[in-house]
């Protein structure tokens, strides 16, 4: 049992640095695809789409009950399961495109934008097509098979990063991102019943069951989609949507390491952790060692980003794009804080106690959102920034609190995962700040960029030594560093020929 135990651990660890692998790549591909863009297109091109986006996910998340969560958690599962959980999401995707077709005009004059009504239209026909997905392809998550997964999701960005590159070449205005979000969309449809085999038909036989376990999941997901895109629901209805456009671009680029990881860590963590979800102190166990992998990425580049903001935004977006560089700044801060415990909802599933991830987000939101609305009225966006910040901290202590209530988590544990990142990420904040001190105030592009790579490489040095320094005066222990160490062994360098 002990080495199925083993097994299972090492699964998880690999399939989250899989994970992790492909949203720096996703999130690379979309940083390059924005620096390119921000060249091409303008502030309110960015913010008129970004704006469209937020009300269609809106009602997507109305009727988002997270059926693939209930299949990967239900350890019994058959085909009529599938097929049933693939009706349901059928009858919900032409619903949304309904509604969302019918309600596009009016939504434009809402917000006093004409130029909403055919990008919504665009979305609900997009909506549609997303209801008839391969529901097969949960396969890869619920059998643990990352590998497949990872293809299945990296492909489709990257036939999204040319289309968009060259519509945006041609068109010059909003219509190249919503071309591209159009590509991403039918690719992964298409490549869906490639890769698998499973070909779903109609069916409702389990409907019961899956809407039972995921009602609590649903109103997750409502709450969580309002506290995450009230900010930008504010700026786009109070401001215009040229602030959005910068707001929406800071906050891509501060979050790339941080906030973007908790999504494939909780895609890797939730199959493995499911099946051991009655072994409370093994899981414990788990969860303690993926929070050190991913702290070990997430803690240096999210600094690093905040320190080296004065030179990142003129090198990489241009001049037209200095607004961004303070939010920036506050906005890496509040992703670094969350993505110590991001990813905490895993836990909740896993231990078949949905509810308390409900009641997790149901406090955080309260918090936030009259937050977000002070920072908005007195601040402007920076204000918003920091609303952010301040409600992931204690966003953080409500999900230990909570987690203590289910699982015998112990904050030492915890503590002594992440202490050794966060020293040597203070470490080589505070060295490549007193470099960017002593910089001259006027420096050529060439110099901007030379300064930039040498100290991104000076920080992922001074970071690498002082952690792995401090690894080893504790003693080596079997933490993130090891399952890091082990993964990069095992993918990357050959084994001697016996």
């Amino acid at each position: 049992m002990s080495e199925q135990t083993k097994s299972l651990g090492q699964s998880i660890t690999s399939g989250a640095l899989w994970m992790i692998l492909l949203k720096f790549l996703e999130r690379g591909i979309g940083t390059i695809s924005t620096l390119i863009l921000a060249r091409l297109l303008f502030p309110e091109d960015f913010g008129l789409v970004a704006l469209a986006t937020i009300i269609a996910g809106f009602l997507v998340i109305m009727t988002e009950f997270r059926f693939d969560t209930a299949l990967i958690q239900n350890q019994q599962t058959t085909d009529d399961h599938f097929n049933t959980a693939w009706t349901l999401a059928v009858i919900r995707g032409g619903a949304v495109a309904i509604i969302l077709a019918l309600c596009s005009y009016q939504i434009a004059l809402f917000f006093n934008d004409e130029r909403l009504t055919e990008i919504l239209f665009c979305l609900a026909g997009l909506t549609f097509l997303n209801g008839f997905q391969n529901i097969g392809v949960v396969h890869f998550r619920k059998d643990m098979n990352f590998k497949q997964e990872f293809r299945y999701l990296l492909f489709p960005k990257i036939i999204r990063f040319v289309v968009t590159i060259a519509a945006a070449f041609y068109l010059r205005s909003y219509w190249a991102l919503v071309i591209g979000i159009t590509a991403n969309q039918v690719t992964q449809f298409l490549l869906g019943y490639v890769m698998h085999h499973y070909r779903p038909t109609f069916g409702l036989k389990h409907a019961k069951s899956i809407f039972g376990f995921s009602t609590w999941l649903w109103i997750s997901n409502i709450i969580v989609y309002l506290a995450d895109r009230t900010d930008q629901f504010l700026i786009g209805k109070y401001t215009n949507t040229a602030k959005l456009g910068v707001y929406n671009v800071s906050y891509e680029i501060s979050n790339l390491p941080t906030t973007e990881l908790i999504h494939p860590m909780s895609r890797a963590m939730l199959p493995g952790l499911s099946k051991i979800g009655h072994d409370h102190q093994t899981l414990i166990n788990m969860y303690l060692k993926a929070v050190g992998v991913i702290t070990i990425l997430a803690f240096p580049a999210s600094i690093g980003i905040l320190v080296t903001a004065p030179l990142l935004v003129p090198v990489v977006l241009g001049q037209n794009w200095l607004d961004t560089i303070p939010l920036i700044q506050v906005l890496a801060i509040g992703g670094a804080i969350r993505v110590s415990l991001g990813h905490v909802s895993s836990l909740y599933v896993a231990c078949g106690q949905p509810k308390f991830g409900t009641l997790h987000v149901m406090l955080n939101t309260a918090l936030r959102l009259p937050l977000l609305f002070l920072g908005m009225y007195y601040f402007d966006i920076l204000g918003v920034a920091w609303a952010l910040v301040i409600s992931n901290v204690v966003g953080t202590v409500i999900g230990i609190t909570l987690c203590k209530m289910i699982l015998p988590l112990p904050l030492t544990g915890l503590f002594s995962t992440i202490w050794r990142q966060a020293v040597a990420t203070g470490a080589m904040w505070f060295g490549l700040d007193y470099i960017m001190q002593q910089l001259p105030t006027t420096l050529t592009s060439v110099e901007q960029l030379l300064i930039l790579l040498g100290l991104i490489l000076l920080g992922a040095l001074l970071y690498g030594f002082v952690l792995l320094a401090l690894w080893s005066l504790s003693g080596r222990p079997n933490s993130g560093e090891q399952a890091t160490l082990d993964f990069i062994t095992a993918k990357f360098i050959k084994k001697p020929a016996s």
